[in-house]
């Protein structure tokens, strides 16, 4: 049985609420990637001196302007993890579905670890896009900006998300 809120069962959701009160109501310092999750830290009880906020700071001397080089196709950028069910990649594939079926030109690159590749790669098949998606998998930091650089659109379609890192 789910719990309330997430994707984990309620005996695990409480045990993880209980140890989560019991260590953020102790630490010394907490740094949170948003503001959502520095308030998500005072309702649990942190001291308000103890929460540090640290925003994802940008390399703009990586990821910067490129040029498109994208051979005619409009580019869908996904960047995430496709194997956890909370990222959205079905819900994207469904709706790429759609939206391929309306606009010709479309392509999808989907970059991020995939341990479900097959799973998805059944599902592309299944929903006759193959032609129009394509699997890069985990992409060296370093080179994610050449793909920023080429993407028309970068799309987060996560049903959960903080703050997202890929921005």
């Amino acid at each position: 049985e789910k719990g309330k809120e997430g994707m984990y069962p309620k005996s695990q959701t409480l045990m993880y609420k209980i140890n989560t009160k019991f260590y953020i109501r102790r630490a010394n310092r907490i740094a949170c990637v948003s503001r959502r999750l520095t308030g998500w830290a005072e309702r649990l009880g942190a001291r308000q001196d103890s929460i540090k906020l640290i925003q994802e700071p940008v390399d703009t001397e990586l990821f910067r302007p490129l040029g498109n080089k994208n051979n005619g196709y409009k580019t869908i950028l996904f960047v995430g993890r496709a194997s956890s069910p909370e990222k959205g990649i079905k819900y994207l594939l469904e709706a790429f579905r759609s939206t391929v079926n309306l606009f010709s030109g479309l392509k999808l690159i989907v970059i991020g670890e995939m341990s479900q590749e097959k799973e998805l790669v059944y599902m592309v098949e299944k929903l006759g896009i193959e032609e129009n998606v394509e699997f890069k998998g985990t992409v060296p930091y370093d080179r994610l900006s050449e793909h920023y650089s080429q993407a028309s659109i970068l799309v987060i379609p996560s049903i959960s998300e903080s703050g997202p890192k890929v921005l």
